[in-house]
């Protein structure tokens, strides 16, 4: 039997359609998961390099702990703080003309593995907006042994011009003399 030239035209473009099918069935897949891992190796180039402006960055932020720290005061072991923070805040509120109401000191809590502590202390106050804006200003100045976490304000009823309300102190404090922060005790 003798195929006419368009038989063969249509019976090898019919085979070449039918290739063209399964390769395309077959490689697909492949060429889906080459998309998937160029997009991961994008992914991990980005995580690297976060990676190593981070690893970079580390003797910096060494530094700057190593700075604060220096700045924090420092207690023995054994020494109850919270009498000392809470001297300190009454002091820095009758400085402003502040009325502190009510002093909540909460258990001390240690921060990591740094020898650094952290006490929290509970104030309710009533006073002016001058004495407020003085005290906060006076905490500020103290640098980061004292820091204002929570506040707030309201007016009060019975007086005309006086404020009341609540904030949290936050006292940072090392209890070694010698704190130094290095690499390797660091990782």
């Amino acid at each position: 039997m003798a195929f006419t030239k368009r038989e063969m035209n249509l019976g090898l473009g019919t085979l070449a359609a039918v290739l063209i099918g399964l390769g395309y069935m077959f490689i697909e897949p492949r060429i889906d998961a080459w998309k998937d891992a160029s997009d991961d190796k994008e992914k991990l180039v980005k995580i690297l390099d976060a990676l190593e402006r981070r690893h970079n960055g580390k003797p910096k932020v060494l530094a700057d702990l190593n700075a604060l720290m220096e700045e924090l005061p420092s207690h023995p072991l054994n020494k109850n703080v919270t009498a000392e923070s809470l001297i300190q805040i009454q002091n820095l509120a009758n400085k402003a003309n502040l009325e502190l109401k009510g002093l909540d000191p909460s258990k001390e809590k240690k921060i990591g593995d740094l020898d650094l502590f952290e006490l929290s202390i509970t104030c309710d106050y009533e006073g002016s907006l001058e004495a407020i804006i003085v005290f906060l200003y006076s905490l500020q100045a103290q640098g980061a042994v004292l820091d204002i976490k929570h506040f707030t304000v309201a007016p009060q009823s019975r007086s005309r011009g006086r404020l009341k309300g609540k904030f949290i102190v936050d006292c940072a404090y090392s209890r070694k003399a010698n704190t130094e922060v290095t690499q390797r005790n660091n990782p």
